[in-house]
C-alpha cells in the first residue's frame, strides 16, 4: 500500500508539473493575442492626419519584463487629451506625437491586470543556449519580446536569407519556457497569427496543434 501511495505520488506530481507547463504556455500565448489585438486597436485610434504625418512605433510585450506583460489599459474617455480617463482618473494607454512632423513618436503605456509570472523552475530562453539542452523549433528564433504594427504584423522579424520560393518558410520569433526537462514554445509567425509547440522527449520532436510534428534539427 506504502509503495502504491508514493508511486502514485510521483506520478501524481509529474503530470501535476506538465500541465502546469501547458498552462503556463497557453497564459504566453493569450497575452501575445492581446498585445497584437491592442496594436490594432491603438494605432486605428490615433492615426495620423494629413497635417500631422507622424510615425508611430510598434506597440511591445517583453516576457522578460513582467510589467510589460499587464493588459495595456485601453476603455474609457479622455475628452482633454491628458492621458487621463474623464470619470476614474485612471491612466489610459496613449500616443505622445513627435515634436516634428514626419518623426516617430512614442507610446504611453498604462497597465492593469496581473503580470506574468514564472513557476519555480521555470524560465524563459532568451537563446538557444539557454533552452539546451532541448533544442529549438526549426526556424523558431528564440525571443523574449514581441512588437506590433498597426496591421498586428510582427515588427521585428529575425534576418532571413532573400528567397522568390512562396512555399518557403522564412525565421519567425519564438518565445520559449522550459524547465530543463520540459519546453513549451509559442511561436509567432509574420502575420502576427499564434502557435503553440511542446515538446516530446519520448519521440525527440516538437508537437503543435493538430499532431503537427517537427523533428529538431529537420
Amino acid at each position: 500500500m506504502v509503495i502504491i501511495v508514493i508511486v502514485a505520488g510521483l506520478a501524481f506530481t509529474r503530470f501535476s508539473g506538465r500541465d502546469d507547463g501547458v498552462r503556463l504556455g497557453q497564459d504566453v500565448a493569450r497575452r501575445i493575442r492581446e498585445r497584437r489585438a491592442a496594436a490594432i486597436q491603438l494605432n486605428a485610434l490615433t492615426a495620423a492626419t494629413q497635417l500631422e504625418q507622424f510615425v508611430q512605433p510598434p506597440v511591445r510585450i517583453d516576457f522578460a519584463d513582467a510589467e510589460t506583460t499587464r493588459s495595456l489599459r485601453l476603455e474609457g474617455r479622455d475628452a482633454n487629451h491628458d492621458g487621463y480617463e474623464d470619470t476614474s482618473g485612471l491612466a489610459l494607454t496613449h500616443f505622445a506625437p513627435p515634436a516634428s512632423a514626419g518623426a516617430t513618436g512614442t507610446w504611453v503605456y498604462a497597465y492593469q491586470g496581473s503580470a506574468f509570472r514564472l513557476p519555480s523552475g521555470w524560465r524563459v530562453a532568451a537563446s538557444a543556449s539557454d533552452l539546451s539542452p532541448i533544442p529549438q523549433i526549426p526556424l523558431g528564433v528564440p525571443v523574449t519580446a514581441i512588437s506590433f504594427t498597426r496591421d498586428g504584423t510582427v515588427a521585428d522579424l529575425p534576418p532571413a536569407t532573400g528567397t522568390t520560393d512562396p512555399n518557403r518558410q522564412t525565421p519567425f520569433p519564438a518565445v520559449y519556457l522550459t524547465n530543463g526537462r520540459e519546453a513549451h514554445a509559442v511561436a509567432v509567425h509574420a502575420a502576427g497569427l499564434v502557435e503553440f509547440w511542446h515538446w516530446d522527449p519520448s519521440s525527440s520532436t516538437w508537437k503543435g496543434y493538430g499532431d503537427r510534428t517537427v523533428n529538431a534539427g529537420s
